[in-house]
């Protein structure tokens, strides 16, 4: 039998194992059992250790229980019952804030909890700490920067946007041909760090370009348009990826590609040397009457551009 005042002092979290896995599924199980809080609060004093899963587990059923009117929580259980909640939810909360999965406080985060949201900003704070000691990979910083871009509108999370910049270059070894993108995506967000974060992303694109796959490198290009990005040497690092490409893009990619650039209005002798070879490779298959338009044999290969101006 665990006293709830143990709470106070929540042991170390030991590494997960299967069974404790197990273990978290099966009282999972049994706080969907519980129909009052009173029920919930004997069930959290029948565990041996109150773990940062298991406390998840009795606040998400006390939420349950709070939206569910049908309980009638206040009328029927008094109100001592729910001044006890209130610090029993405390000491739980502490108990969560302590977990070393750092994707189970994104989770509570994402949530749209009534019950949770005025403790959003204390698991922020927690994160933002974790951040700074870089115990988020990149796809979590990139999660957390969602989360506060979304909700931006509140002081606190408009304030720790620009703080997590220090974590991206902490991780910059990580970040690859996959996750180059959500970075990309979160630029619109920032405004203090965003020239730090575009100088880094300008770094790795000139190293990871040639592994970027093309619906990738198109919401890149659409990133750019968007942010109004103007960049010649990412510009052109663009060019040698679409020459390097050309072979894999059918009519529709092709033009939409030269549109995007287009509308950058970015033109170079590798993005004309690409659309070039395409025209020579595949001259036959070629369906778009906008390529059509421009002459395989004729190496004033800048009128495309000029003519396809007047299609985007």
């Amino acid at each position: 039998m665990k006293d709830l005042t143990d709470l106070e002092n929540p042991q170390a979290e030991s590494p997960q194992t299967n069974t404790d896995s197990l273990n978290y599924h099966l009282i999972q199980e049994e706080f969907k059992q519980c129909n009052n809080l009173r029920e919930v609060f004997s069930l959290i004093t029948k565990c041996i250790k109150i773990t940062p899963n298991i406390a998840l587990g009795a606040i998400e059923r006390i939420n349950d229980i709070e939206n569910d009117i049908s309980h009638n929580i206040f009328n029927s259980q008094g109100s001592h019952l729910n001044f006890a909640k209130g610090a029993i939810l405390e000491k739980l909360l502490k108990v969560v804030m302590k977990t070393e999965d750092t994707q189970t406080i994104l989770n509570i985060l994402k949530t749209s909890s009534t019950l949770m949201e005025p403790y959003k900003p204390r698991f922020c704070d927690e994160l933002l700490l974790r951040v700074i000691d870089n115990k988020l990979t990149i796809d979590q910083i990139c999660e957390f920067y969602n989360f506060l871009i979304s909700n931006n509108c509140e002081q606190k999370y408009s304030e720790t946007i620009d703080k997590l910049w220090v974590g991206l270059i902490e991780n910059e070894k990580d970040i690859n041909e996959e996750n180059i993108v959500q970075i990309f995506s979160i630029l619109y967000g920032l405004k203090v760090s965003k020239k730090t974060i575009v100088n880094l992303l300008e770094q790795k694109l000139s190293e990871l370009w040639s592994k970027i796959k093309i619906p990738a490198m198109l919401e890149v290009l659409d990133i750019f348009i968007v942010e109004k990005y103007f960049s010649m040497q990412s510009y052109h690092v663009l060019g040698y990826w679409l020459y390097a490409n050309i072979h894999a893009l059918d009519d529709d990619a092709l033009l939409d590609i030269i549109t995007k650039f287009t509308r950058l209005r970015y033109n170079d002798n590798q993005i004309e040397a690409a659309v070039e070879k395409f025209l020579k490779l595949k001259s036959s298959k070629i369906k778009s009457e906008v390529l059509i338009i421009a002459d395989p044999n004729s190496r004033k290969t800048h009128s495309f551009d000029r003519e396809l101006a007047e299609f985007a």
